[in-house]
């Protein structure tokens, strides 16, 4: 909501304060604050809608750094990261930054939807790659970022089923290093060992996530958030421990 800047006002003055000067800059403020009231309530009026009825084409995910109340949000952990949904309510031109507006989704929201959080995964899956297509940029020998068409949200493309790591895996032949700058955006590289620290040391300078370094099998087409995870990936190939449906798609060249 507009605020009044008493600074603003007493240069606006000419250093002192003047009747005539004060009523027309009060006048225009109340215009501000009815107009952004309008918005806010018309926004409102939108988050009630949407709230009443499930939105399922409207949902969409992303990544963030894990926190304790981030246990009290529908998602999952994916090593320290948490994966939370959103609604889109409002988005602008991809070229019109910061005009994107969204709805966090609570517990409280799916339950009302009555669905579980592992339905709402798969409907953000559905919907998210139509609202938010990805984007993958090469900024240097076998290094892109992803991010999407609209700039935000890009940790979420990670999730999708026609993914931007399914496509840079089948580009580039390799596992690949997935580094988090922010939940709008990573960087994607060959899994090559003598990047590792490399690769390390910028993410503890320029990451919203720390010291997190994700890891993709192409064969598998699964991101692992952790080594743990990445070593067991590995395990299963070398000894060709794979769930039933995964070693099928695999065969089937679906994997």
């Amino acid at each position: 909501m507009p605020y009044i800047d008493v600074d603003d006002l007493y240069e606006a003055c000419g250093g002192r304060f003047v009747t005539s000067i004060i009523c027309k800059y009060l006048k225009e403020f109340i215009e501000r604050y009815e107009k952004a009231l309008e918005v806010e309530q018309a926004e409102l009026e939108q988050m009630k809608q949407l709230a009443e009825e499930l939105p399922a084409d409207k949902i969409f995910m992303m990544l963030i750094s894990y926190k304790e109340e981030c246990s009290n949000l529908p998602g999952r952990r994916c090593g320290s990261s948490y994966l939370i949904y959103r609604v889109l309510i409002d988005r602008a031109d991809p070229k019109d930054e910061g005009q994107i507006k969204s709805m966090l989704i609570t517990q409280e929201l799916m339950k009302k939807w009555k669905i579980c959080e592992a339905e709402l995964f798969e409907i953000a899956k559905r919907s998210m790659p139509a609202l938010f297509p990805y984007e993958i940029e090469e900024i240097g020998k076998s290094i892109y970022v992803v991010s999407t068409q609209y700039g935000c949200y890009g940790t979420g493309t990670l999730f999708y089923t026609e993914s931007p790591l399914k496509d840079l895996g089948m580009l580039l032949d390799e596992n690949l290093y997935v580094l988090p700058l922010s939940v709008h955006e990573v960087v994607v590289s060959k899994l090559d060992e003598s990047k590792d620290e490399m690769l390390k040391s910028i993410a503890k300078e320029i990451s919203a996530f720390g010291l997190e370094c994700w890891y993709y099998n192409k064969i598998l087409d699964r991101l692992a958030f952790t080594e743990k995870e990445q070593i067991a990936q590995e395990m299963q190939l070398k000894d060709g421990i794979l769930d039933p449906v995964e070693r099928r798609e695999i065969d089937a060249g679906i994997r």
